[in-house]
């Protein structure tokens, strides 16, 4: 018979968000949480969730959301969830103060109403309602905490969220809190840290990235074990810190090593919840506990293969042992090799540059392609990376026709413009507009009179979030498991990113990094297809300091059917390059009705930025009035044509007439754009319009 669980106190009973500050409201900090009690320390655990329903980590802020998105998901879940959470960690001008057990039976104990009325700022009600929070404007020299008083201090210095009720009475705005006043707070009721000897090895591995971790339902480990790691112990289970000691043992057993069990039980959100509340929800003693307690007190009680081996004839001999050895070492020469001195004369030969098309797509980490919608990016992109693709075959056939000699594909390679084109294997994720990405592989097999099976090339028919870990897992996962990759055409960006914000450095640096580890852990170089912004002149849309990551970058313009690929970035290499084209319609089959479905595929031509520029119609009055005189005259002089269009307009209240001026600047502009032509003899006109391939 089972002792029924004694009556838990409340919690979260008050929240009123109309008393919260604004300037809080304003930070994409927030998130709800949930009250799970600690029969250990005999009070709640609050753990903070994303709207989505995922535990949240207070390391990672860029996961957490704005106000309005935490406080509609509360209103929908009054019965999941307590209340609000604000994380503090790396928070810039903000401090909050934790008062614990200073209020009885709506009574404030003399010392924290001291601290109440020195900081004048915002105060409300914990949601046990036995405590207050102070928010204020301001910063510390470190967080710190008197648990013999009850009284914590952060601002952003340590992994923290605090809970946010609105729970007030007496609703006041955020004081600003000066620097002589926290120094006077810490010397009232700080207290010095006394140190402690260092029980943490100093070997203790540095977490991996979670992308580099195996999937935990691909794990070689007991189905509890497995459980535990994905949603936390069972319901049954009784101490969680035993059930976690037995994951590491299990682990561990399973081959992994220092650095993977660590980071295989910090990436775990109900392990991490486990080890938090076990450090009273310090992220640095918690990640400690789990080092020492479940990683090395559990390690030599594991079984391993190599362990069960030793009660066997000794293998170092084996050919597969010497040749696994060998791979070790020589992958570790390789890593020691990076940091290799060399003299100047050895550093000042320039190495020459890996190209995968030579001059235009290198061996590199970034690419991007970018351009105005319709201007045709994918459709060059398509091409450019079929060629890529096709080498590969091409060499293969090569090969075999002169008897499988590694190299032997000849002196006269592939080519693509001109270009020569290296093998390599292609991977394609077709997050935009996957159907019309259908018609463009078949129509591109049937312009090149091949079959579909003489284009080696993966595609990937879905759109994965480059925001979220678990997307970003799964596609290198897939690429692992199809083999090595050279490239990875991402079309388009923001496909890849919805509800990300592509003005932001937080978000793009986020789809950057993953975009890095997707290199790291596949070998890929990654291909990004963009939008122009809504200024063409200013480059790609969104946040500038995509350029400057990219190791090359090509912009497509357009006018009419006219369009142009310009090389507009390449390290290692020369910009400026153009390449015309025009798409032209395929035919690639026919609908239910019998009617035609359609595709295009490039075809090259002579057009270059100037005539794109001149072909596109001019912005603004003027310069739309002077095409017009010049589309009915044919061809005037530039006093006509100024006196012309001045004629047209109005004089305008200046004291001075400017219109002659003015036009006369237009005209330049046209002239210099080339949307006009001006001969020697002062004669301007339209240009011919240049004939394609």
């Amino acid at each position: 018979m089972t002792n029924p669980k004694p009556k838990l106190p409340p919690i979260g009973r008050v929240f009123n968000g109309a008393n919260i500050p604004e300037q809080l409201k304003a930070m994409r900090r927030w998130s709800v949480w949930k009250a799970v009690w600690n029969d250990v320390r005999e009070k709640y655990d609050k753990i903070p969730y994303h709207p989505n329903h995922y535990g949240l980590s207070t390391k990672k802020v860029s996961d957490w959301v704005d106000y309005e998105s935490a406080a509609a998901t509360l209103r929908l879940n009054p019965h999941k969830y307590c209340g609000l959470g604000f994380v503090l960690t790396d928070v810039q001008g903000v401090v909050g103060v934790d008062l614990d057990n200073c209020r009885v039976d709506g009574h404030i104990a003399p010392w924290a109403r001291d601290v109440v009325d020195a900081l004048g700022s915002y105060t409300e009600i914990s949601p046990s309602g036995n405590g207050l929070r102070i928010l204020a404007l301001g910063t510390t020299a470190t967080d710190w905490n008197n648990h013999d008083v009850g009284i914590e201090v952060y601002a952003g210095h340590t992994p923290r969220f605090l809970t946010v009720t609105g729970d007030t009475a007496r609703v006041r705005p955020m004081a600003h809190a000066d620097g002589t006043l926290m120094a006077d707070l810490f010397t009232r009721y700080g207290k010095a840290r006394v140190p402690q000897a260092n029980v943490i090895p100093i070997a203790m591995p540095e977490l991996l990235h979670e992308l580099a971790l195996p999937d935990v339902d691909d794990m070689d480990i007991p189905a509890d074990t497995r459980e535990l790691l994905l949603h936390g112990p069972a319901d049954d289970v009784d101490d969680r810190s035993g059930a976690l000691h037995a994951a590491g043992v299990r682990l561990y057993s399973a081959g992994y090593d220092d650095a993977q069990v660590l980071s295989i039980l910090a990436a775990s959100q109900p392990v991490m919840d486990i080890a938090l509340s076990h450090r009273r929800q310090d992220p640095e003693r918690a990640l400690a506990y789990l080092w020492v307690e479940h990683c090395q007190k559990a390690k030599p009680k594991a079984t391993t293969k190599d362990s069960i081996l030793a009660d066997f004839d000794d293998v170092s001999q084996d050919p597969e042992v010497l040749a696994s050895a060998k791979k070790s070492d020589e992958a570790k020469a390789v890593k020691e090799a990076r940091f290799k001195l060399e003299t100047a004369t050895e550093f000042a030969v320039r190495r020459k540059a890996s190209w995968i098309v030579k001059g235009l797509i290198p061996m590199a980490t970034l690419g991007v392609i970018y351009g105005a919608a319709g201007s045709g990016k994918s459709f060059f992109a398509l091409d450019l990376m079929a060629a890529v693709a096709r080498a590969v075959l091409i060499k293969k056939v090569a090969q075999m026709a002169q008897g499988g000699a590694e190299g032997s594909s000849g002196s006269n390679g592939p080519e693509w413009c001109g270009h020569k084109v290296n093998p390599a294997s292609v991977c394609w994720i077709a997050a935009e507009g996957v159907e019309d990405m259908r018609k463009r592989v078949q129509g591109y097999a049937i312009a090149q009179g091949i079959s579909l099976d003489e284009l080696p090339m993966e595609f990937i028919g879905e759109a994965p979030s480059l925001l979220e870990d678990v997307d970003v897992k799964a596609v290198i996962k897939q690429m692992r498991a199809k083999g090595r990759f050279d490239l990875v055409v991402i079309d388009t960006l923001a496909q890849v990113m919805a509800g990300g914000n592509e003005n932001s450095g937080e978000d793009m640096g986020k789809v950057l990094a993953y975009c890095r580890e997707i290199t790291r852990l596949t070998g890929a170089m990654v291909l990004l297809i963009h939008h122009s912004g809504k200024d063409e002149s200013r480059g790609a849309r969104g946040w500038s300091g995509l350029r400057a990551a990219a190791d090359f970058e090509f912009e497509i313009i357009r006018a009419d059917d006219e369009r142009v690929a310009i090389v507009t970035k390449m390290k290692g290499g020369e910009d400026g390059g153009e390449y015309g084209f025009r798409l032209v319609p395929v035919v690639v089959g026919f609908d239910e009705d019998g009617d035609e479905e359609t595709t295009c595929v490039l075809a090259f031509t002579d057009s270059s930025r100037h005539s794109i520029q001149s072909a596109q119609e001019p912005s603004g009055a003027t310069g739309k009035a002077l095409v017009d005189a010049l589309y009915l005259a044919g061809g005037m002089t530039r006093h006509e044509l100024v006196t012309t269009v001045v004629a047209k307009q109005p004089r305008g209240t200046a004291a001075k007439d400017q219109r002659k001026t003015n036009v006369n600047k237009s005209l330049n502009n046209l002239v210099q754009r080339g949307t006009v032509t001006e001969s020697g003899t002062g004669m301007i006109s339209l240009p011919e319009k240049k004939a394609v391939k």
